[in-house]
């Protein structure tokens, strides 16, 4: 595990009032250059599981931080990759906002911090993260009305904010919000 503390207090602040928090060069460019020859591979290698590899000391250490320390939480090793390929040919938009979960709930429920994992560059344009800064605080105003609304009222811009892209670069983790 790593020794030292990787988030500083604006970290903690940026991760409470945006929904999210990004930490440049997570994973080493070694781990990342295998995990892309892994995943682009015809005969990949069953035994290796480029998500797991990803899924480095320091991810879990950043976890710790948000979660603190009086919440102990499963460490698992994985995930999926969501190739998102550029397409030149297509007119391209922001997308609305969503919340993740058939029956997302104020507190969490079976996860509270979504990570993805970089391994390119990332280009405007070019399948990037879309974020909706400082949603999820909207989100728990508007389902302090009724719960049952979030699925509503996620797209609306008055709760979710403006879509921005992350750009990321090979080895970034970008952490979010349960909301």
């Amino acid at each position: 595990m790593v020794d030292e503390t990787i988030l500083s207090l604006e970290d903690h602040d940026h991760f409470l009032t945006h929904g999210y928090v990004v930490v440049q060069n997570a994973v080493p460019p070694e781990v990342i250059e295998r995990a892309v020859a892994e995943l682009e591979a015809e005969d990949p290698d069953p035994e290796f599981d480029p998500a797991a590899s990803c899924t480095t000391d320091i991810v879990f250490q950043v976890l710790t931080e948000l979660f603190g320390p009086e919440y102990p939480f499963a460490k698992k090793r994985g995930g999926s990759d969501m190739a998102r390929p550029r397409k030149d040919d297509v007119e391209w938009a922001l997308p609305p906002a969503h919340v993740d979960d058939a029956y997302p709930t104020l507190m969490p429920n079976n996860w509270a911090v979504g990570t993805f994992i970089f391994l390119t560059r990332v280009h405007s344009r070019g399948g990037a993260f879309i974020y909706f800064s400082g949603s999820p605080l909207r989100y728990r105003q508007g389902m302090a009305r009724s719960y049952h609304s979030i699925k509503e009222v996620a797209a609306a811009v008055h709760f979710s904010g403006p879509a921005e892209e992350f750009l990321a670069e090979p080895g970034d983790v970008l952490f979010f919000h349960h909301l």
